[in-house]
């Protein structure tokens, strides 16, 4: 998360909208607004949200802004990631030998496969774009 660093989010795709812990971006820098939103959470309770502050996620190589994210006191996640990001991500979020996980999709709404990644890669190795002829020294594109 920028100018926040690495976290590990809960991915809910029954949650509408983003949610994260208020220690997490207080010293951040990043501009909080005031709102008077409730949210209802999953075991139906309203809950206030005292701020609103927008953020930007990188997962993989999909960069992603969220100009509402909800920021919460008491909230038990570090992070959560609802069905806007999931949207705007372009990512499905699927089980497998029981174990949830987020996958990539292209951008005709197929899944991203095995032979997707590799052939990506070959073709960022050979593109003048490439991160190692940028110099990005992080790994990521900008």
């Amino acid at each position: 998360v920028s100018r926040i660093g690495d976290l590990t989010a809960l991915v809910d795709s029954g949650a509408v909208t983003s949610a994260i812990r208020y220690d997490l971006v207080r010293d951040s820098g990043l501009a909080m607004r005031q709102t008077t939103k409730r949210w209802v959470c999953a075991d139906g309770a309203a809950e206030g949200v005292v701020w609103i502050i927008g953020l930007t996620v990188l997962y993989k190589e999909r960069l992603v802004r969220l100009p509402e994210v909800g920021v919460f006191r008491n909230m038990q996640l570090d992070f959560l990631l609802g069905m806007e990001w999931i949207d705007a991500a372009n990512v499905a979020v699927m089980t497998e030998n029981g174990k949830g996980m987020v996958v990539l999709r292209n951008k005709d709404g197929s899944l991203v496969t095995k032979e997707d990644r590799v052939e990506r890669t070959k073709e960022e190795l050979h593109s003048p774009t490439s991160v190692k002829e940028t110099g990005e020294g992080n790994g990521t594109r900008r």
